[in-house]
């Protein structure tokens, strides 16, 4: 059960990274415009 709950953390944190990551290529392209 709780190693679940850590999975469920762990998911929710690696896709956040990525949405974050996105955001930051997608203000380098508005710089370099």
């Amino acid at each position: 059960m709780s190693s679940l709950f850590f999975l469920i953390i762990d998911i929710k944190r690696e896709s956040f990274s990525y949405i974050r990551k996105e955001k930051s290529k997608g203000i380098i392209k508005v710089f370099l415009n």
